[in-house]
């Protein structure tokens, strides 16, 4: 193997140049082959370089032919001894620019001392092909001039350069051969067009066979193949049928460009955008509307950067409630996807999907809609990171809609949906082919409401203000409490999520059966006035000949008669609240109740009696382990109708003291 650091080989020529060759010449003196000098030699001109000083200065780190190597990329140059050194590429590089590769022309004259033809411009366009890069002014007649040279375009570029106007302060590399320009590597466009008139650059099938750089604005490009990257940093940028081999960078995100021809980059009208393009690129800012934008054509829309869309300010309070016309964004019929987008809903209804649309939602926030966040009619979603807030009736609604014939299907693979009402189908329009499909995460559980044929809720969390039963693994949701206890078996239990419960009559519980708050849950008395004043109707809850609990309840009496036990119950109570009500909070008539954590407040007979009734012959039995009653009467018995059957008792913590006062039994902590 011979001493030289990297190998020289020949770079691409066209078919009508002379193949130049390039020796390397062996030390005459040598026992092995040393080289001793590098010759270039094509058509009658030949350049030899001295192979010692060559090698010397590569290796030396204060040298300019080292600080050349390193700074200025020569394409193939390496330290090691496999690599390459393609005579076009290191020519090309010395040759290009004088005043940013001085140290070419340095090189040269240091190293070339021994050749006999001077190595310039002139000479190696003589030579072979060489690629220069410069500013480039388009001329007439199918020429340009790029540093003070003017030169011919070739036939496959000359649409390229078609426009004067796009190669105002553009840049070129191309590749020249005999003062022809045979190939363009690379374009760099600044000047920019308006939205009344764009600057096209209509290439007629011709290829850049490197990058593009867009920075102007409002410019349309067509009919070019990017054999490299195509750069966008201006707005508004219009592609039509054009190839992008490597990839389309916009701001910092790169995108995979080999199966879409037809796409812009905007930071204007989105509406005219997706009318018009089947990708579009929007870049960062916020975005008003006017009126409903309806997508009816397949198109992707994605964000670049932080994008928000929403209805312009002056048009929400006016933006109506007509079907058709009432949400932000609708896609209809459509192959479409929304890709990292924040949708600020305030003044309309969302997103719609509605009539076979094919949408997919990557990384979309959807807030503050009057009704739905997203509605799904008729139409198949797919959802990825999908995060809703604020939006009046809930995140997800899917439901055929009227007219419609085709499934709804919604598939959300993650995302968080922060409303109380996460994903429902209310079930109508539900038919053998308009049928309804979620699929959702684990940790959603899919509820059905009581009576109601095809209305679902699915939901990681208890919906508000609504009791649920579940048996045999299925959950089943009533839209009333007093429902719920209607429809309870034996041995169930009522699980009240988060919320106020009204009740326009006594609430009674009869069987074996506990009601469980899942959260802030009051159970409140509505409209006292019309409350009946009878026995055996006028409480808030009576509890009658069963085995009860409730925990993690409130009951507001608001002007009504409290909680009654009545006649062999046995009710447990735990961090229960009883307030508001016209007699006794809590009262215990020939029954056993055990209070654990009891709360009462404004009660105005006091806060617990306990007394066996009229009629009643069983023991009257009430004990509290813990609690707070904050009435002047805390617990206290009247004596009336106490047999040796009917008897009373009652424990309380230490702190209460038994008195009597006139034949009334009083425990008090006061």
């Amino acid at each position: 193997m011979n001493k030289l650091p990297y190998k020289v080989i020949t770079g691409a020529l066209v078919a009508s140049m002379v193949t130049p060759a390039i020796v390397a010449t062996p030390h005459a003196q040598a026992e092995t082959n040393e080289i001793q000098s590098i010759t270039f030699e094509a058509d009658d001109s030949t350049v030899e370089f001295a192979y010692d000083e060559f090698a010397s200065a590569i290796f030396d780190e204060s040298s300019q032919t080292y600080e050349f190597v390193s700074n200025h990329k020569i394409n193939g140059i390496g330290m090691d001894q496999d690599t390459y050194v393609k005579y076009d590429d290191f020519a090309n590089e010395m040759l290009s620019n004088e005043d940013e590769n001085r140290n070419a022309h340095t090189i040269l004259n240091d190293l070339s001392d021994k050749k006999e033809t001077t190595f310039t411009e002139d000479k190696v366009k003589e030579v072979k092909p060489y690629t220069t890069t410069h500013s480039i002014n388009v001329l007439s007649d199918n020429k340009v001039e790029m540093n003070g040279y003017e030169y011919t375009l070739g036939k496959n570029v000359q649409s390229i350069f078609s426009n004067p106007k796009a190669f105002e302060n553009a840049k070129a590399s191309v590749r020249v051969e005999d003062g022809v320009i045979t190939k363009v590597n690379e374009l760099h466009l600044n000047a920019s067009g308006s939205a009344e008139n764009p600057l096209v650059l209509n290439a007629s099938d011709a290829t850049v066979h490197g990058a593009v750089h867009v920075a102007g604005n409002h410019v349309s490009i067509k009919g070019l193949t990017v054999a490299g990257n195509l750069q966008v940093e201006g707005s508004n940028i219009e592609a039509s049928d054009v190839t992008v081999e490597g990839q389309l960078k916009i701001d910092s995100a790169s995108y995979e460009m080999s199966s879409v021809s037809d796409f812009a980059v905007v930071d204007q009208n989105l509406a005219s955008a997706t009318a018009e393009h089947g990708m579009i690129f929007v870049k960062s800012g916020s975005y008003n509307i006017d009126e409903q934008w309806t997508i009816s054509k397949n198109v992707t829309v994605i964000g670049v950067g932080e994008v928000s869309v929403q209805a312009t300010a002056d048009k929400q309070a006016s933006w109506g409630n007509a079907n058709g016309a009432k949400h932000l964004i609708s896609l209809q019929g459509s192959e479409a996807t929304l890709k990292n987008l924040s949708i600020d809903a305030i003044g309309t209804y969302g997103v719609n999907t509605y009539n076979q649309a094919d949408v997919t939602l990557e990384n979309v926030q959807i807030d503050n809609g009057q009704g739905a966040a997203l509605t799904v009619n008729g139409s198949s979603v797919q959802a990825t990171e999908l995060a809703t807030s604020g939006n009046a009736w809930g995140a997800v609604n899917v439901d055929p809609g009227s007219g419609v014939e085709t499934a709804s299907t919604f598939t959300m693979n993650s995302g968080s949906l922060n409303e109380a009402v996460q994903v429902w189908s209310d079930g109508s329009n539900v038919s053998e082919k308009a049928t309804v499909s979620v699929s959702l995460p684990d940790a959603f559980e899919k509820q059905a409401f009581a009576g109601m044929e095809n209305r679902y809720v699915w939901t990681t969390e208890p919906m508000p203000n609504t009791a649920s039963i579940t048996q045999n693994g299925e959950t089943t949701l009533y839209q009333s409490l007093t429902n719920a206890v209607d429809a309870a078996q034996a041995g169930t239990t009522i699980e009240l999520a988060a919320g106020t419960y009204k009740l326009s009559e006594q609430l009674t519980l009869e069987k074996n059966t506990s009601i469980v708050g899942e959260g802030d849950v009051t159970v409140q008395a509505e409209d006292a006035r019309n409350w009946s004043e009878a026995n055996g109707s006028k409480h808030l809850l009576l509890v009658s000949g069963a085995e009860a609990s409730v925990k993690n309840v409130t009951f507001d009496a608001a002007g009504t008669y409290g909680v009654n036990t009545y006649a062999e119950v046995d009710l447990t109570l735990e961090n229960v609240s009883i307030q508001n009500s016209k007699g006794a909070g809590l009262t215990v008539n020939g029954s056993t109740v055990e209070a654990t954590n009891l709360q009462t407040s404004g009660n105005g007979w006091g806060a617990v009696n306990v007394d066996p009734g009229s009629g009643v012959t069983t023991t009257s039995s009430f004990t509290m382990n813990s609690g707070s009653l904050n009435e002047e009467a805390q617990v206290w018995s009247d004596g009336s109708n106490v047999t040796q059957e009917a008897d009373v008792q009652v424990t309380l913590p230490e702190a209460f003291k038994k008195k009597t006062i006139e034949g009334t039994q009083i425990w008090t902590t006061k």
